[in-house]
């Protein structure tokens, strides 16, 4: 087994490549975390080993990612496409780049997706589920996640004068280029699963169990 961690002390991405499968994590996608320069270096040699040893099946692990930025997003986007295709609808003018076709990155992945989800999969991780289920790739293991295809963001603090309170408005919408999904809902899993009291207990992680399972089969 290979292991890559992340270039960060927090590692906020890493991947792990065993004999017939592959998973990788990714925790944030927020800027804080995730420097792009390091970042685009790591999934390129992540997905070149993937192509050079012929793993056919990848489980992408988004459990606990409350999102972030859209660029990375949008980057690992181009490593499960295998035709042009955007990324949003509707977004500020600052990610123009994604409302046009993102391409396939070189040695972009072509076997099967199993995609791990929870409640805390949300906004820009949303976004990214939601273009997933929309085209056609991979299987949801997990639980439905926290964010869809429309997010609100761009916001604005503001403290209240007399009662000090602070609100938090936010001011755009932030719309994934897809179409036909339930809405008012994140992504519903193919496969819902949840942690039994037991499983915390006992340290078993069953939404992975069942992405290997169904690699197994």
């Amino acid at each position: 087994m290979s292991i890559y961690f992340a270039p960060t002390d927090e590692e906020s991405y890493y991947g792990e490549v065993y004999d017939d499968y592959a998973r990788l994590v990714i925790k944030s996608f927020q800027s804080s975390k995730v420097k792009m320069s390091d970042y685009k270096k790591y999934l390129k040699r992540f997905f070149t080993e993937l192509k050079e040893k012929d793993i056919s099946n990848l489980i992408i692990d988004l459990r606990g990612n409350w999102g972030g930025t859209p660029n990375p997003a949008g980057h690992l986007f181009s490593y499960l496409i295998s035709e042009p295709a955007p990324y949003f609808e509707k977004a500020m003018f600052i990610y123009f780049s994604l409302k046009k076709p993102v391409k396939p990155a070189e040695n972009h992945f072509t076997g099967s997706i199993y995609i791990l989800t929870d409640g805390a999969s949300f906004s820009t991780t949303g976004h990214l589920c939601s273009l997933l289920k929309y085209h056609n790739i991979g299987t949801f293991i997990g639980e439905e996640s926290g964010g869809g295809a429309v997010v609100t963001d761009g916001g604005k603090n503001i403290t209240l004068k007399n009662t000090k309170l602070r609100i938090y408005c936010a001011r755009t919408v932030f719309k994934a280029a897809v179409s036909g999904l339930l809405e008012g809902h994140g992504v519903i899993p193919d496969y819902e699963i949840r942690f039994s009291r037991q499983d915390y207990l006992n340290g078993n992680d069953p939404q992975l169990q069942k992405a290997v399972e169904l690699i197994n089969k």
